[in-house]
């Protein structure tokens, strides 16, 4: 089992601990997966150069706060 790289378990907008539940390459059992965002949520995040499966729970809640109303 190869582990997943340190970076990979921080947030890359905060570089807090990103609560990463899956913590060997391939393993995907993370709390991201039950995530239901719409597509101009993913876009948004995306647009700032971040996956939301990537970032902590908290930034993620803030970029999406941080969205525009037009864009919802």
């Amino acid at each position: 089992m190869v582990e997943k790289a340190i970076a990979k378990l921080n947030c890359p907008r905060c570089g807090q601990k990103n609560s990463c539940q899956s913590t060997s390459l391939g393993e995907f059992s993370c709390w991201c997966q039950q995530l239901n965002l719409s597509v101009e949520e993913q876009v948004w995040i995306r647009s700032f150069g971040f996956s939301a499966k990537c970032l902590c729970q908290a930034c993620l809640k803030s970029l999406v706060k941080e969205m525009p109303k037009k864009l919802c």
